[in-house]
């Protein structure tokens, strides 16, 4: 669990995203680690867009999946999470979270994580 990726996330420098957007970034955050474990590195959501959309609208619907391929359009507009892998058959689009890639703020040392 990434308690203190998800204590960035919650900055009010974030306060400019869309709710479903912030909802979606800090529970990114959350499911990323704070460090590397287990074979996964540090700052990486690996759980999947069906995992936001339960969590932004309760269920996986179509209109849940369209409202979470928005708010990644506008996280990755906003500079708060990267690609970092494709999706394919058996595997699950991975993402970058960068909470302390504040907007019109200079980022934070990545060594202290």
């Amino acid at each position: 669990m990434g308690a203190r990726l998800v204590s960035l996330a919650l900055n009010p420098a974030w306060s400019n995203l869309t709710p479903p957007a912030r909802l979606a970034f800090i529970t990114m955050c959350h499911t990323a680690r704070d460090k590397d474990a287990e074979g996964i590195p540090a700052r990486t959501y690996w759980a999947g867009h069906d995992y936001l959309a339960v969590v932004l609208a309760g269920e996986e619907t179509d209109a849940a999946r369209q409202r979470v391929k928005r708010a990644i359009a506008e996280l990755i507009a906003a500079g708060a999470i990267e690609r970092i892998g494709t999706a394919h058959r058996a595997r699950q689009m991975t993402y970058l979270v960068q909470p302390d890639a504040w907007p019109n703020q200079p980022r934070l040392n990545a060594a202290a994580d």
